[in-house]
């Protein structure tokens, strides 16, 4: 997590489960209670989409990611949080 021009960022954000990438949003939360928290949840994952959903996240910002040659062999199910824009 980062301060970002508003609130903060985090990303990227890695975890077994669903339950497990929750309680580490949820202690994010708890680390910045007055403040924005921004997570870049990939849409290919759809526990990240539930979680976004069950921790009332709204999306503020949509993007699409674009490869030259094959998409790299990922574990999209452990992504919660991609490497956010700022970083690269």
């Amino acid at each position: 997590m980062r301060r970002c021009l508003s609130g903060w960022k985090v990303g990227p954000l890695f975890a077994d489960s669903i339950d497990i990438a929750a309680r580490i949003v949820q202690s994010l939360r708890d680390a910045c209670p007055d403040d924005t928290l921004y997570v870049d949840a990939p849409d290919n994952n759809p526990a990240a989409s539930e979680l976004c959903r069950q921790m009332a996240m709204q999306e503020v910002f949509g993007c699409v990611r674009m490869y030259h040659g094959p998409p790299p062999q990922l574990d999209h199910a452990r992504i919660f949080g991609i490497t956010t824009l700022e970083i690269g």
